[in-house]
């Protein structure tokens, strides 16, 4: 056992390592181990099996570490880094949510998870995940110049000569293509420095998503897509990166829906029910239960991740705003 590789500290790193040409193993400290024997044994012959070469054999451990344990964070990264290398981006988005939703600090699954959503031309979402690495994160910088390819209106525009630069120029050349500039939404103005004030364009709106009646929450939850709350309907849709909609959750656990979060924690959607006085929870397979109720028409909801409570605002006769403690 001696050449054997610990599992708790060291993963593959694969679409870092794409970018300079070669794979790594590295060490985080949002790894997401397993306390599992017979799982660690299954992870470690998948290093080996891929070191070796051995790819589908190293998709196979890894599959089988997570089937025993099913919290196996690293197993769920490594399937997801292979399945981008052999360019399957809907596998690799999985494995890398599933990593994410266990993890929800783990910058490297983050990063990856857009890139992936990217190959999917899913800019919008790719560009939400990124967003959510924070600048106290090393993957800030990262992810500050791939948003920059995916959204060339967030760059500065201190000098004249910025504006000759075509606007989808990645920023190193090493880097995976971006998504070519006919995808991508107008610039809207108000994201820009207040330098740049005056070379502003002006904003523009259009349709995105249509076929509602009296649609209020929206958020971005699980799997990355966007979530509308409709109030008449007493539906939650999930909308893709067209704007098509499919019905992700309704019932009777939804009624007068208004606001929308998400925990990325849990996976789940958080919903104000305004006509049922409380907020419910929907897991990523649209099943609906209370998480909390005796509520005032509840409305507004904001996921507070960093001290794992949600806010809520609440209407007449209170009037107030309410703190949610998570368990």
């Amino acid at each position: 056992m001696r050449n054997r590789f610990h599992p708790r500290h060291l993963r593959l790193i694969l679409l870092s390592g794409l970018m300079a040409g070669s794979l790594w193993l590295q060490p985080t400290e949002t790894a997401q181990a397993s306390n599992n024997l017979e799982a660690i044994q299954n992870y470690n012959q998948g290093i080996e099996a891929y070191n070796q070469g051995r790819v589908n054999d190293a998709l196979g451990k890894f599959t089988r570490a997570t089937q025993i344990d099913p919290a196996y964070g690293d197993a769920y990264y490594n399937m997801g880094s292979i399945y981008y290398q052999l360019k399957r981006f809907p596998d690799a988005a999985d494995m890398f949510q599933k990593a994410v939703n266990l993890a929800p600090a783990d910058s490297n699954a983050k990063y990856n998870l857009a890139l992936c959503l990217e190959k999917l031309n899913r800019s919008e979402e790719a560009i939400n995940i990124l967003s959510q690495i924070p600048a106290s994160d090393p993957k800030y910088a990262q992810a500050r110049v791939k948003l920059n390819e995916l959204r060339p209106e967030l760059k500065p525009q201190n000098t004249p000569a910025t504006a000759t630069k075509p606007a989808s120029a990645p920023a190193t050349a090493n880097k995976p293509t971006a998504t070519p500039a006919a995808s991508k939404p107008a610039a809207p103005s108000a994201t820009k420095p207040a330098a740049a004030a005056s070379t502003a364009s002006k904003a523009t709106v259009k349709v995105f998503s249509k076929g509602y009646e009296g649609p209020t929450g929206i958020t971005i939850g699980p799997g990355g897509f966007m979530y509308v709350a409709n109030y008449s309907k007493n539906i939650i849709y999930r909308v893709g990166a067209s704007g098509e909609k499919t019905v992700f959750s309704s019932g009777e656990g939804i009624k007068g829906p208004i606001g929308l979060t998400y925990n990325p924690k849990t996976n789940e959607l958080y919903v104000a029910n305004y006509l049922l006085n409380n907020v419910a929870r929907i897991n990523a397979n649209g099943k609906t239960s209370v998480l909390i109720g005796g509520l005032n028409k509840p409305y507004n909801l904001f996921m507070d991740t960093v001290n794992n409570a949600v806010f809520v605002s609440e209407q007449d006769p209170a009037n107030v705003i309410s703190r949610i403690a998570l368990p």
